[in-house]
């Protein structure tokens, strides 16, 4: 039995099939560990549907919202006012559909990636020690304090201890794996 939804705004016609104008790309997906090929129409240039372009919008407005909503929770953490219509509509201006947008990564070798870590915890303790909420901190100063920290390097040998340890853990573990 199906149910019957409310009509879309942007679907002016039945929802049809893509039309493939153009050779498909083949593309996979696993579906409970079984591998699937699957047709790609989608291509640079395709001409949408309404129904298409209805989920492309929603999917556009979700993902606005959903980045969006850090500055806004930020500002009533810190009793500050909201981000108005104007800062939200520079962000969506600058927004690019479908790119990924965060924080340099940088990889580190094992033993920096864990002095990090351990850096990280060690201003969250305190902070916490001192009655401060780590939502409360600007981000940019909290990792500003971590990288002095890592820079002292008042953490070093314990990361490597621990890296060394990890290590002997997976050797030992390999060296395991070799007897059956």
């Amino acid at each position: 039995m199906s149910r019957k939804h409310a009509a879309d705004p942007y679907d002016e016609a039945p929802a049809t099939e893509p039309e493939i104008l153009a050779p498909t790309t083949l593309g996979t997906i696993v579906v409970m560990e079984r591998t699937y090929t699957v047709n790609l129409p989608y291509h640079e240039g395709h001409v949408l549907t309404a129904s298409e372009a209805s989920v492309l919008n929603q999917t556009y407005k979700e993902n606005l919202r959903n980045n969006f909503v850090g500055s806004v929770r930020r500002a009533i953490e810190r009793n500050e006012p909201p981000p108005t219509q104007e800062d939200f509509e520079a962000y969506a201006k600058d927004y690019t559909f479908g790119s990924r947008r965060g924080k340099l990564q940088i990889k580190l070798d094992p033993v920096g990636t864990e002095e990090r870590k351990l850096c990280d915890l060690r201003i969250r303790q305190a902070l916490k020690d001192k009655g401060i909420k780590f939502a409360s901190v600007d981000k940019d100063k909290f990792h500003s304090l971590v990288q002095g920290l890592v820079e002292s390097g008042k953490f070093r040998a314990k990361a490597e201890e621990i890296v060394r340890q990890r290590q002997a853990t997976e050797d030992f573990s390999l060296d395991l794996e070799s007897l059956s």
